[in-house]
């Protein structure tokens, strides 16, 4: 009769504490991680794009200014590529261009890298997904940090130049990293090369069909020699951008050399503005680096079109959220005040992508919510029913 007490007080103590979890919900967050190769996740997908800088020596005397990319650095897609740059990288000293002789030889270099990241079904009512009547609490991206390309060709191995003295080893780069909504749809691609049709490239988001808002070249357009207006003049435009026009003298990077942005040719791709956009910096070590994107994860933007990767250029007072909006001369400081890369220090991170061999330093999204009060319940419920299985069997 003790025996039957005890159990009958328990049963009170638990049926007491379901009803409490089941009005309250837990205090302690359900967490689904999304990594590809994970748990038979497999929704990962990411690309890069990336462009350079190849400046003349005479440009002044000799009229003939710096070249933006070359065709294989803007052609190339990365959707097979085991890791992107999310950077702004000094590329070489001197190049030399075969078909260009009137050039001779040019340089230096500078390239920049950028990166396309989704991560498909997180939100759902299927196993291993995020139910999207639930509160998500916090999301967090990790990213794995690692040696840049140095100076190696866009594609198929062509010789930069003949002196290697002139090229750059891959190292760790350090900067601030952005992190955007993107609002068209991208095709990623699996393969590493000069892109295929509808792939994103750092020319056209769709090969052949369609262009970049920012074009990176426009037949007998001409650019400054300036390596920070040279690393926003490529690829996607954002909603907040007024300049997309041809020449605007009162443009903050006008220079005595056309600095022009092309018309848009299609609605804008970024939205930086979004609340929960992210600027973070991220040392010059080789390892994760983590960012909160619960906002963004919230909005459902990570796995609708993704998000866009980005280096910003350092100031001399420090990174700041307001950096690309330096184009409409309301924030950002007076662009000479940037630093741009030199052979011993670049802005930004590499990052292992989805299809590294690695797959623990893959892209890895942590999503924690709270989980259905009935979910509580039940374990509550299972509790009691344990309860009264031990009494039964005493």
């Amino acid at each position: 009769m003790k025996r039957l007490s005890c159990g009958i007080a328990c049963a009170v103590f638990v049926i007491s504490h379901i009803v409490l979890l089941s009005a309250t919900g837990s205090a302690d967050a359900d967490i689904l991680t999304f990594q590809n190769g994970i748990d038979g996740y497999d929704g990962t997908r990411d690309s890069g794009i990336r462009w350079g800088l190849n400046l003349g020596f005479a440009a002044r005397e000799t009229g003939i200014i710096g070249d933006i990319g070359t065709y294989e650095f803007r052609s190339t897609n990365l959707g097979g590529a085991t890791k992107i740059e999310v950077a702004n990288l000094f590329h070489s000293t001197r190049d030399y261009i075969p078909n260009r002789p009137e050039l001779g030889i040019t340089g230096p270099i500078y390239r920049y890298g950028r990166m396309f990241l989704k991560f498909n079904d997180i939100i759902g009512t299927g196993p291993g997904q995020v139910s999207p009547d639930l509160t998500i609490t916090r999301a967090t991206l990790e990213l794995y940090n690692t040696e840049d390309f140095g100076s190696a060709a866009a594609v198929d191995n062509n010789i930069l130049t003949d002196d290697p003295n002139d090229l750059e080893d891959p190292k760790l780069s350090g900067g601030a990293i952005a992190i955007y909504p993107v609002r068209v749809p991208i095709v990623f691609g699996k393969d590493v090369g000069v892109a295929g049709k509808n792939r994103v490239t750092g020319d056209e988001y769709k090969r052949s069909k369609q262009s970049w808002s920012v074009r990176c070249s426009e037949g007998g357009q001409t650019y400054p020699e300036d390596p920070v207006a040279a690393s926003w003049i490529c690829g996607p435009r954002d909603i907040n951008d007024i300049h997309q026009g041809a020449e605007d003298p009162n443009h903050p990077l006008h220079t005595s050399h056309a600095t022009r942005r092309e018309g848009a040719v299609g609605p804008p791709e970024l939205d930086w503005s979004h609340p929960g956009s992210v600027v973070a910096l991220q040392d010059a070590t080789e390892g994760t680096k983590s960012f909160d994107v619960t906002r963004l994860v919230q909005d459902g933007i990570f796995d609708s079109y993704g998000v866009y990767l980005t280096s910003l250029m350092a100031p001399t007072t420090g990174f700041h959220h307001s950096v690309p909006n330096f184009w409409t001369g309301e924030a950002g400081g007076d662009p000479s005040s940037f630093f741009i890369p030199t052979r011993d220090e670049n802005y930004g991170n590499t990052y292992r992508t989805s299809a590294h061999p690695d797959i623990g330093s893959r892209p890895k999204l942590i999503v924690e919510f709270v989980p259905e009060p009935a979910t509580s319940g039940l374990l509550g419920l299972g509790a009691l029913a344990l309860l009264y299985r031990r009494r039964y069997q005493g």
